[in-house]
């Protein structure tokens, strides 16, 4: 939560006021891949564990899911650093 926390959900209640702020050039919300980002991020997979759970799927599924995170966690940081890099490179020439 906290790596969506910092570069989507605190930009947009500080610069723009509300959840639904378009972004500026500082910020990821307004860039490519941002809606599949946020679709990633929401809650619609909470469903998926139930439903694996009654079909006997749930334990194969776990370690996949764990792994996906950290793969999204890290993605997520990496991009989220360069857009920054390149705002503040671009914002303070050398």
């Amino acid at each position: 939560m906290i790596t969506v926390h910092v570069p989507f959900i605190r930009p947009a209640l500080e610069r723009g006021g509300d959840l639904h702020w378009a972004g500026d050039a500082g910020s990821l919300r307004g860039r490519p891949g941002t809606v599949l980002v946020e679709k990633l991020a929401s809650r619609d997979y909470t469903y998926l564990p139930p439903v694996l759970a009654a079909i006997g799927h749930l334990s194969g599924s776990c370690t996949p899911r764990a792994a996906g995170a950290w793969v999204f966690t890290t993605a997520l940081i990496a991009y989220w650093l360069q857009v920054t890099s390149r705002a503040h490179r671009g914002a303070h020439p050398r």
